[in-house]
């Protein structure tokens, strides 16, 4: 009878073993090795930029979270699973800024990330009357130039004696 007590708890605890480890405890096993890609977003000197957007994705995989800086600047990404990943972060004002970074364990990733002033062009378009009626109704003084005016210049060529 105590033999087959034994054979029972020992044929118990050969299942749960190959239980668990078959079947991992999927819940504890995800978070354990899920990192966290945390940083703060700053302009060309060094000030932080709030209301940055932020995004990490890896284009393989297709995984993809955005966020966006507080007031200080900072963004934070949690339960991101292994793999490698690009982070891109934007801002009105600033040209966007990209960098790879890997996460390998559940060990935070701090990252600072500078945004550099983008290069805008600001395109005015007059409409109206035409450019000679705009000239002419400015309310200040203002003269005129034209060939005869530029010819009575002086060449700036001093003729030395």
């Amino acid at each position: 009878m105590l033999d087959q007590r034994v054979s029972r708890v020992l044929a118990v605890m050969v299942l749960l073993g190959a239980f668990v480890t078959v079947f991992p405890i999927g819940v504890g096993a995800q978070s354990m090795t899920a990192g966290t890609v945390s940083g703060t977003v700053t302009d060309p000197n060094g000030a932080v930029v709030p209301n940055a957007n932020v995004t990490i994705a890896n284009s393989i995989t297709g995984y993809k979270k955005s966020a966006t800086t507080g007031a200080d600047g900072v963004f934070q990404f949690v339960d991101i699973p292994p793999n490698i990943y690009q982070i891109a972060a934007s801002a009105n004002g600033f040209s966007q800024s990209a960098q790879n970074v890997t996460v390998r364990t559940a060990v935070p990733i701090n990252l600072k990330i500078a945004l550099t002033i983008s290069n805008t062009a600001e395109t005015v378009t007059v409409t109206g009357g035409s450019a000679s009626e705009m000239l002419e109704n400015v309310p200040t003084a203002h003269t005129d130039v034209d060939q005869s005016l530029i010819s009575r210049l002086p060449s700036g060529r001093r003729v030395m004696g």
